[in-house]
């Protein structure tokens, strides 16, 4: 699959469009096929390697995303394959695809899109942890996005 990776500390725009091994669940995760993840502060202190935790490298950041459940881990109960999921993951939603925890994955509101359900992940769930009613003031949020998967977006919001 394809992916940006920080490969060195770096600026959005220098991020590496390569390919990546494909994840695989682990127990209790399920695996998201990603079609938007959102872009924001804690993600440009990690790639430059000013944010307190220093992942290593190299590493695809990315904290939140939104897409389709393509692949459950063992005992995963509240999801399956085809829904529609909302989840923050760390690291790792700036590819095609992204394993994360079950307990990290929210459901997408009826009528929000991909763009504003990746978005909202991130700072829905510090508001209203666990999820499972999202107000509709949310809907309307204006939110500046990178799709992921559009190599010409490449370091643009």
């Amino acid at each position: 699959m394809k992916a940006y990776v920080a490969e060195n500390w770096c600026e959005p725009e220098e991020l590496v469009f390569k390919d990546i091994e494909d994840p695989t669940p682990k127990p209790g995760e399920v695996v998201i096929d990603i079609k938007a993840s959102g872009m924001n502060f804690p993600d440009m202190l990690l790639i430059q390697g000013k944010y307190q935790l220093r992942p290593k490298r190299p590493f695809s950041p990315g904290i939140e995303v939104a897409g389709i459940i393509s692949a459950v881990g063992e005992g995963v109960t509240n999801w399956k394959v085809g829904d529609k999921a909302m989840g923050l993951c760390w690291l790792g939603g700036y590819a095609e695809k992204v394993a994360v925890a079950e307990k990290n994955v929210y459901p997408m509101p009826e009528g929000m899109s991909f763009e504003e359900a990746a978005e909202l992940a991130y700072f829905g769930a510090k508001i209203l942890h666990p999820a499972s009613i999202w107000p509709a003031q949310f809907y309307n949020v204006p939110v500046k996005l990178l799709n992921t998967m559009d190599p010409s977006a490449k370091g643009t919001l």
